[in-house]
């Protein structure tokens, strides 16, 4: 009675074992595949199922891309310094500095509308190089997490505002 609860308690011991070591090592595996690819595109591929044509299109719209939205997100860093400066000059303080400050960030919010009117052209082009109904997954999800991440918020405060107390 005793051989076979050893016996069962070993080959337990066993499987446990050999799950460990094949868990760890498919672990490395993964994240030594992660951390050596260099394709920073290779995920698109594989969440959109593309072959190889679509992949080579999608990869030449976001290079073409890369280059416009880095033209537009510089001049936003270099506004949003400019801000930064006018906010901590003492002339902000002055009708003349706060026209300043408005006509500043009246800048910056049409780059950003540019550059969001950028993103969903790209958006778009990519989504129609790839097939059909992946390209209508990828456009979804592409509004989602870039311009109707705003509108939520917008909403969330609109709806703040209306329930609030008027002054």
């Amino acid at each position: 009675m005793r051989r076979p609860g050893i016996l069962l308690a070993a080959s337990l011991a066993v499987a446990l074992a050999v799950f460990g070591l094949c868990y760890t090592a498919a672990f490395r595996m993964q994240a030594s595949r992660l951390a050596s690819s260099t394709d920073d595109l290779e995920w698109l591929r594989q969440a959109f199922r593309m072959g190889d044509a679509e992949f080579t299109q999608v990869r030449r719209l976001h290079e073409g891309y890369r280059a416009r939205c880095g033209e537009v997100c510089r001049k936003i860093a270099e506004r949003n310094r400019e801000l930064q400066q006018l906010l901590a000059s003492p002339a902000n303080e002055t009708a003349a500095g706060a026209q300043a400050v408005e006509a500043k960030l009246k800048e910056i919010a049409a780059l950003r509308a540019e550059c969001q009117a950028g993103m969903l052209r790209h958006f778009q082009e990519v989504a129609a190089s790839m097939p059909s109904e992946e390209g209508r997954r990828y456009l979804s999800e592409m509004r989602r997490l870039t311009l109707e991440n705003h509108s939520g918020i917008e909403a969330g405060m609109s709806h703040h505002h209306e329930s609030a107390p008027p002054p």
